[in-house]
């Protein structure tokens, strides 16, 4: 048999040549709800914070989202202040009274704040927030260039197949 009969590139049933659409890959299909997710968190952001916290003895840690940004937040204690350990805390704050903020607000990509000045309650504080954006952008990139990286990894696959199929051909 000649390739001209087999189909294209001399493969059985012409998928050779064929490319497959990159939305119908798992691959495509399994990023879809990341994606969707992080638009949410972005969405949802602009009505209320959320967030996590550990207290302990002299620093307290806290993960929020708020506004269009992911934060991390630290904050020092003054020694003898009576702080006791607590287990982590899951909070949302609803920001009643105040008219509701812009969906999905676009914020300043990164920004680092500081505060050591001694007050009452807290010794200082240092926030580091990321905007939703830069995230979101982060998680599409990494994602389609895991697709793209995956396609020409079965193209140069199929390619040495076709080579090999076309190499028993000439042989027999």
């Amino acid at each position: 048999m000649n390739g001209e009969a087999d189909g294209m590139d001399g493969v059985k049933g012409g998928r050779a040549g064929m490319r497959r659409a990159f939305w119908r890959s798992r691959l495509f299909w399994c990023g879809v709800p990341g994606l969707v997710f992080l638009l949410w968190v972005w969405w949802d952001s602009g009505g209320h914070v959320s967030g996590v916290a550990w207290i302990g003895k002299e620093r307290s840690y806290q993960l929020f989202v708020a506004s269009g940004r992911v934060g991390l937040a630290q904050y020092r204690h003054p020694a003898g202040m009576g702080f006791k350990p607590l287990p982590t805390i899951r909070y949302e704050s609803k920001e009643s009274g105040r008219p509701r903020r812009c969906r999905f607000d676009v914020k300043p990509a990164f920004e680092v704040t500081k505060n050591l000045n001694v007050d009452h309650v807290l010794f200082g504080y240092e926030d580091v927030l990321v905007a939703m954006w830069v995230i979101g952008g982060a998680y599409a990139m990494g994602w389609m260039g895991s697709i793209c990286w995956w396609q020409q990894r079965k193209k140069k696959a199929m390619k040495r197949l076709t080579e090999a199929v076309m190499e028993v051909e000439v042989a027999r």
